[in-house]
């Protein structure tokens, strides 16, 4: 049980870009039911701790902020003008290949006649 509720933790955590982003969209109905059954549930004293509806209360958390969260940027796009540094210089890679490819072949087959 405790696994389940670690992982829960870190993909609420995960999700707080995104519960940033839903709350300014107001689209909040099923978030703040979830985050007032989740803080009844910890801060109760009537109730015992209940780790059936501690997880549940996670679980929609997680589940209604997934589809707002935002994906995971590769190294290039966080690197924009090193991706376009690496393309130009490929380019002139190839360009330099070529010319030495050439100029080597002219030597071997060429340059005698």
């Amino acid at each position: 049980m405790a696994k389940i509720l670690e992982y829960d933790v870190e993909e609420t955590y995960l999700s707080r870009k995104a519960i940033g982003s839903l709350i300014r969209l107001e689209k909040i109905r099923t978030l703040s039911s979830a985050f007032y059954s989740l803080a009844d549930q910890l801060f109760s004293k009537d109730a015992p701790n209940n780790y059936d509806a501690f997880h549940e209360s996670l679980h929609k958390i997680v589940e209604s902020t997934k589809k707002y969260r935002r994906k995971e940027l590769t190294f290039f796009e966080k690197h924009p003008n090193l991706k376009n540094t690496l393309a130009e210089l490929s380019e002139y890679t190839k360009l330099i290949t070529v010319l030495i490819l050439s100029f080597i072949l002219w030597l071997t087959f060429g340059y005698g006649k």
